[in-house]
């Protein structure tokens, strides 16, 4: 099918890569665009996980994804997880915790074969069914702005590209798929979207799939507004003193939008949508001294400002913001934070200085106590190593770990604060700008 192929030659973020790890679990979506990518002359590696959570579907699967490497002779990557005990063990979902360990794994892989980016296989369909089950959860605008066609090493080429035209391309094209029985319960949420809620607009509105893109593009471009204005804000509003962030009431008061503000800057530390409409709406009642709880963090209502902290426990982990301009830090250490192009970057061996990619880095980093299921890639390592299995290697009593810090970017650790950076940020040859942290 034309449309699919010219989706595929279009999308920009396939431009100049090469080597594509291809996400297939044998359903439709995955196998049409591993033949879309394969026809348009991509070198493709197959990556396939077995999450054993089907029975013997789950191995048939498998197979099945192996004789599609066999019959275009191309790489093909399996691996086994028992789902149901991750999940058990980091007290997530079965859904939470197949997309960590899947994404995890492409990562290993996409960098053991080369390979430029991993191609995964959401389509329109996808996109906005996500939209609505994150309108039920109250995700605000950065939900309901659709999926991003590359987000990090990521890329999705068929999010323009719908679920009736894919199935045409594969009778077009005679492909054999496998179809997931679990798809059609509609026991699921996702499911009772799919099945239930969509095809209802889509009586009301035929072209409901084309109309739900432009709203999406819609709200990303909103978003980046409202982000931009939060961020400025944010600078007049925010001060951080030792472990707490003060919001400053008067300058918040003066700001546009501010239950909005409030949602930007609140849910990354755990508050609901809830508490915090609870919280504005507290700001002009003069209820100096009530609190708010999210699971790790606590709200002061003070009568000129708003203070959050960590909630203070044995097992509390305490944390700083460093955003993007600072260049230093006084506590709860003191660091020294400069920037430099590559061609002016001289490496220092030392372990109180790190060095990573700064195109890499998202901001604010966050420097923070270590806890319980921590995980990284050490430098010079290809695999992910538990914190606590570092400790051991380590020798480190007790108090150590506990006087311990990390540097964190988005989720993942990237410096075991005077010990070992993560491989993922480290510097390479493709490297522009390198951030430098010294103790």
């Amino acid at each position: 099918m034309k449309f699919i192929r010219r989706q595929i030659q279009q999308c920009a973020s396939l431009q100049g890569a090469k080597r594509l790890l291809v996400a297939v679990s044998g359903g439709p979506d995955s196998v049409v665009l591993l033949d879309a990518l394969h026809r348009e002359g991509f070198f493709v590696v197959i990556a396939h996980c077995n999450f054993h959570l089907r029975g013997e579907a789950s191995n048939e699967d498998a197979e099945f994804v192996k004789s599609l490497a066999a019959k275009y002779q191309v790489p093909y990557c399996l691996i086994d997880f028992d789902t149901e005990k991750v999940a058990v063990e980091r007290k997530i979902s079965i859904e939470m915790a197949a997309r960590d360990l899947r994404y995890e794994w492409f990562e290993q892989m996409a960098a053991e074969h080369n390979c430029d980016l991993t191609a995964v296989a959401h389509n329109a369909d996808d996109t906005v069914e996500t939209f609505f089950l994150n309108l039920t959860r109250g995700s605000g605008l950065q939900g309901l702005s659709g999926m991003a066609q590359l987000r990090g090493k990521i890329v999705r080429p068929l999010l323009k590209v719908s679920r009736k035209q894919i199935m045409e391309y594969i009778a077009e094209y005679n492909l054999q798929y496998r179809i997931d029985a679990t798809n059609l319960e509609t026991i699921y949420t996702r499911n009772k979207i799919r099945h239930n809620l969509i095809p209802q607009f889509e009586e009301i509105n035929p072209s409901f799939l084309n109309t739900m893109a432009n709203n999406m593009r819609f709200i990303a471009s909103a978003q980046s507004i409202v982000e931009a204005y939060a961020a400025e804000a944010y600078k007049k509003v925010v001060k951080i003193e030792n472990e707490c962030i003060i919001f400053d009431l008067k300058a918040l008061k003066q700001c546009q939008g501010i239950d909005t503000l409030l949602f930007i800057w609140l849910t990354p530390h755990g508050f609901s949508s809830d508490v915090i409409m609870q919280l504005y709406h507290s700001l002009f009642d003069n209820l100096s001294g009530k609190q708010f709880f999210s699971p790790t963090h606590r709200i002061v209502l003070e009568r000129e400002a708003i203070e959050l902290e960590l909630i203070q426990s044995k097992d509390a982990i305490h944390c700083v913001l460093i955003g993007q301009e600072e260049t230093s830090l006084d506590s709860p250490i003191h660091l020294e934070i400069k920037e430099v192009d590559i061609a002016d970057f001289e490496l220092i061996k030392s372990a109180n200085v790190a060095c990573f990619d700064a195109d890499k880095l998202q901001y604010p980093l966050i420097l923070r106590r270590w806890q319980q299921g921590d995980w990284f890639i050490p430098f010079g390592m290809k695999g992910r190593k538990k914190l606590s299995d570092f400790f051991v290697d380590k020798k480190f009593s007790t108090i150590e770990k506990e006087q311990l810090w990390l540097l964190t970017s988005g989720d993942d650790i990237v410096w075991v604060v005077g010990h070992r950076v993560d491989a993922r940020y480290a510097v390479t040859d493709k490297t522009q700008r390198v951030k430098i942290f010294t103790v």
